[in-house]
């Protein structure tokens, strides 16, 4: 039998805090879940238990290294992009064609672009692509695929391809659909 050695890496008393993941620097980001008012995020450093605060936002999503959560410290009800390893923001544009963003957000291999489905009218969906080198960050849409109609689970295959799997994969009339939205620029 192994040794197991465990270690309390903060005690957050009467806070909820979600350990969600761990920064380039060590530190290990934290989101403070306060029901109706939305959550706070911070990072924790595990050696001295200091905790910094990073943003806060109401309808958040992560996906390393990223934060993204509707904007309501600039009160403009879109979107911001914060960055947990650089400890920047930027505004995230507004969804193309009246259409807006569905969470969760997926990041790509090098860190350069997010995806996500956009939601249309009558039901219609896109595949969104946000371009982070750009300045400021663009948004660019491609049409759902034919069988991938109304789900399908997105993945970055390699830093210009987005995977779509539809369906259970575990039964039969599952397929993975591959689009390529081009390299990051």
């Amino acid at each position: 039998m192994t040794d197991r050695q465990e270690t309390v890496l903060a005690d957050s008393g009467e806070r909820v805090w979600l350990p969600r993941f761990w920064a380039d620097d060590g530190r290990l980001l934290i989101e403070d879940s306060q029901d109706q008012g939305g959550s706070n995020f911070f990072v924790l450093d595990p050696q001295s238990g200091a905790t910094e605060f990073l943003v806060h936002g109401m309808l958040s999503d992560v996906c390393a290294p990223f934060v993204i959560t509707l904007d309501d410290v600039e009160q403009t009800g879109g979107l911001l992009l914060y960055d947990v390893n650089r400890r920047t923001s930027v505004s995230i544009p507004p969804a193309p064609e009246g259409a807006r963003y569905q969470f969760p957000f997926v990041v790509s291999p090098d860190r350069a672009r997010l995806a996500m489905w956009l939601a249309g009218r009558q039901g219609t969906r896109l595949l969104g692509v946000l371009d982070l080198a750009a300045s400021p960050v663009v948004v660019a849409s491609y049409p759902e695929p034919q069988g991938a109609r109304g789900s399908g689970w997105l993945t970055w295959l390699d830093d210009d391809t987005v995977a779509i799997q539809c369906g259970n994969k575990n039964l039969p009339g599952s397929a993975t659909y591959a689009l390529k939205v081009g390299g990051a620029k």
